[in-house]
Parts: C-alpha cells; structure tokens; sequence
C-alpha cells in the first residue's frame, strides 16, 4: 500500500479505522470518521478504500467460492430488502 496516489493513504487509514471502531462497537469512532471523510471531501474514497482494506487483509473473500457465496447473499438481501 505504499505507491497509492496523492490523497489515498488517508483513506486507507480512515477505512482501516473505521473497521476497528466497527468491531470494537464504537458508533461514535465511526461517526468521527464519517465526518472526516465528508469534510475532506472524500467518502467515496472512503468506501473504496474500505474495499482494498478489506480485500488485503482478507484475501479469500477473492476466491470463487467465497464471490458466489457473496453473490447469494446479495441476492437474499435485495429479496427481502423494503423501500421506505
């Protein structure tokens, strides 16, 4: 993650922060970063980021198996999803 382009390491940086505040139950940590993000004006980086963080530490969320099961869930999800 060293050769990000200008801007990113913070976003990797807030992701990774916000999936310890996740894990930890700390709405309030999340909160703080969400609000770091848009004040920087960067969630959408934010969400990629959380993305490529995951992908690192998780590699086998790659494999074939584990994109179909993901797949599925999705399509559970959106089954059973109401639009307010």
């Amino acid at each position: 993650m060293t050769h990000l382009p200008e801007g990113w390491h913070g976003d990797h940086r807030r992701a990774a922060a916000a999936i310890v505040h996740y894990t930890r139950g700390d709405g309030a940590g999340i909160h703080a970063i969400l609000t770091e993000a848009v004040d920087a004006g960067r969630v959408t980086e934010l969400f990629v980021s959380t993305l490529a963080v995951y992908a690192f530490l998780l590699p086998e969320l790659r494999t074939e198996q584990a994109l179909s099961y993901i797949a599925a869930a999705v399509e559970r999800l959106a089954a059973e999803e109401t639009t307010p």
